[in-house]
Formats: structure tokens, sequence, C-alpha cells
């Protein structure tokens, strides 16, 4: 392996191993989500994300309120619903 691929590699790791800060600006938003920047000051202007400005000008955001924003409004898979809707079959059933 070359130097330059090696170094490559490392710096590679060592911006995923600064993910796991709890505050990140925009540019480590931007690299946590696979985002451009400038998406992500769209979002932000447009309230659609969670954000903090403490000094008036920069922008940060707590990883944990991002985490759950992404993880809400869960879509099933076919398999769940269908195991769903047998569930209130049944329960209609014993109603009945």
């Amino acid at each position: 392996m070359e130097n330059k691929e090696f170094e490559k590699r490392i710096s590679n790791l060592e911006a995923k191993l600064g993910q796991t800060k709890e505050l990140m600006s925009v540019k480590d938003l931007s690299e946590y989500l696979g985002m451009k920047e400038s998406y992500i000051y769209k979002l932000t202007s447009n309230r659609k994300l969670p954000h903090y400005i403490p000094l008036g000008k920069m922008i940060y955001f707590k990883k944990s309120e991002i985490d759950q924003l992404f993880l809400d409004n869960r879509v099933m898979s076919q398999s769940e619903i269908n195991t769903q809707a047998n569930k209130e079959l049944l329960k209609r059933k014993d109603v009945s």
C-alpha cells in the first residue's frame, strides 16, 4: 500500500472517530449524514433539523437529536404489516 493511500485511510478513520462527538458542526453533520453542507444549511433554515446557535453565528447539532429524528417515522415492512393485520383480525374474532 502506498504511503499516500495509507494516510488517506488514516484520515478517513480519524474523521469517523470524530463523529462520536455529541455536538457537531455543519461540517461534522454533513460528513456524518453523507449530505452536502449546503443541504444541511437549507434544512436548518427551513427548521427541519433541530439546531443550536449559541453565539449567534456558528450552528451546532446534538447528535442524539439528529439520530432520533432519523429514527422517527419508521416504515414497517410488508411482513410486519401482515403480522399486525392478522393480530387485529384475531382480536376481532375473539370479541365477536
